[in-house]
């Protein structure tokens, strides 16, 4: 069961934004893979949170990177 699946389909799911210290490729598809909608590497800064926060509403599934969004 995949962490994003929703049990009661006229929910919209809640979204994932994972916090890893562990931000290399693997881990980061692993963790795309499981149901994040968004994976912040640590230290996290504001302007990072916030792109990740942004990218999740707009529907995106994204790495975020301290402060750099990657699509």
């Amino acid at each position: 069961m995949e962490a994003n699946a929703p049990e009661n389909t006229s929910r919209t799911p809640a979204p994932i934004i994972a916090v890893t210290a562990n931000a290399l490729e693997d881990s980061v598809k692993a963790n795309l893979a499981a149901g994040a909608n968004a994976v912040l590497e640590k230290p996290i800064s504001p302007r990072s949170l916030y792109d990740a926060l942004a990218a999740v509403m707009s529907g995106r599934r994204s790495r975020v990177e301290r402060t750099a969004l990657r699509a």
